[in-house]
């Protein structure tokens, strides 16, 4: 099954991202809107304290703002994903 790119493919509108910002935020939960992936990006490395253990399972979003490969050589944090995924004792 194909994506169908002209319903998808597009950024949601104001009125859908509002709607659903004030659906999370019912239900507890703190919502931040950027406009893109570079205000994400600072954003995000903004918000995690320095000198904190970080860790990351897949993220597509992480990738496409461009956190992963930040996170291979920033020193602010320790990254524990890097530290699992270059163990060679299979035991540990």
């Amino acid at each position: 099954m194909l994506l169908n790119v002209a319903k998808y493919g597009q950024p949601a509108s104001v009125g859908s991202i509002a709607k659903t910002k004030k659906a999370i935020e019912a239900n507890g939960h703190e919502v931040t809107v950027l406009v893109n992936k570079e205000e994400a990006f600072e954003f995000l490395k903004k918000l995690v304290p320095p000198n904190v253990s970080i860790n990351n399972g897949h993220s597509t979003t992480l990738e496409e703002i461009g956190f992963i490969d930040y996170l291979k050589t920033a020193t602010e944090w320790k990254n524990i994903h890097a530290e699992i995924l270059s163990e060679n004792d299979y035991v540990k």
